[in-house]
């Protein structure tokens, strides 16, 4: 025979069990209210009111700017996120009845946390640092410092340490040493260098000698009338030529010529062929008399 007790016992784990049983039977997208199962409101709705023995639970859409991302029993909605300028943030994708708005960064900057609330500048790898990974909108560039034969020379968000010039490759010899800063100097081999100037010097003194050669050829030929050369054919004629100096004013210098008249003329070309390539100057031809020198040409 069964005590009081122990029945009181036994009745009470039988009604613990049954309503257990109860709140099994509600699925997933249902919750209990009053001992029965109430639908749970779909995402982009809130709860206006709970279900009864008579009607269904009540639900409203959300208004605009808000939104519900889940099946709730919630009585609000909740806000769209405000994404901050004055925060380096910008949206990315506008929030909707049942999802929220996505904030990023403005280009340049990065999330300084996991809910993206405020941004940062992208920090840049000094001289000697390389990019190991560059930033992104939610992660700042990592940095590594420049191994041997590699440099940075100056700050830079993405650029990776560059390795030094190899002066081998290009048949030149190392002038300087490369730093994790510097690029290594090259220069020409000594045999090289002479090898580069003598066809050059080569190019200058020909080009000299054929200008040269023409204006020989083009004096030596006797002119049939030469106004612009002085024709000083007297003896004891004299050559004037004055140059003008920039310390003392004007310099005169005066030249004998010989008795042949033609070497004469070729004479006085060549002294203003030669003056010319440096400063102008003016040539005249003086008589020798008694009372001193006068014009002859």
């Amino acid at each position: 025979m069964v005590t009081l007790p122990r029945q009181c016992v036994l009745w009470g784990c039988l009604l613990t069990a049954v309503h257990l049983g109860q709140c099994v039977t509600c699925s997933d997208k249902q919750y209990l209210f009053n001992g029965q199962c109430c639908d749970l409101c779909q995402p982009g709705r809130r709860l206006e009111s709970h279900c009864t023995a008579l009607a269904k639970t009540q639900c409203l859409l959300c208004d605009s700017g808000e939104f519900m991302s889940k099946w709730n029993k919630e009585p609000r909605c909740y806000q769209h996120t405000h994404c901050e300028p004055k925060e380096g943030l910008e949206v990315e994708k506008e929030g909707t009845a049942d999802t929220d708005t996505i904030c990023a960064c403005k280009e340049g900057q990065h999330c300084t946390s996991k809910e993206c609330e405020r941004c940062a500048q992208h920090t840049s790898c000094g001289p000697g640092f390389g990019v190991k990974q560059m930033a992104s909108r939610t992660a700042d560039t990592v940095c590594e410092p420049c191994p041997a034969g590699f440099f940075s020379s100056g700050p830079s968000a993405f650029e990776q340490c560059r390795p030094w010039t190899s002066c081998e490759a290009q048949n030149m010899v190392v002038r300087q040493e490369g730093t994790n800063t510097t690029d290594a100097v090259c220069g020409l081999r000594p045999r090289m260098r002479a090898l580069l100037v003598i066809p050059i010097v080569m190019v200058i003194l020909t080009t000299i000698f054929i200008v040269v050669s023409f204006c020989i050829k083009k004096v030596v030929k006797e002119p049939k009338d030469n106004k612009s050369l002085p024709h000083c054919e007297e003896p004891g004629t004299i050559i004037r030529i004055t140059l003008p100096v920039l310390s003392s004013g004007m310099e005169h210098r005066e030249v004998q010529p010989l008795e042949d008249s033609r070497w004469n003329q070729r004479g006085s070309f060549f002294c203003w062929l030669t003056l010319t390539l440096e400063v102008s100057c003016q040539i005249s031809c003086v008589q020798q008399g008694a009372g001193g020198l006068t014009p002859c040409c």
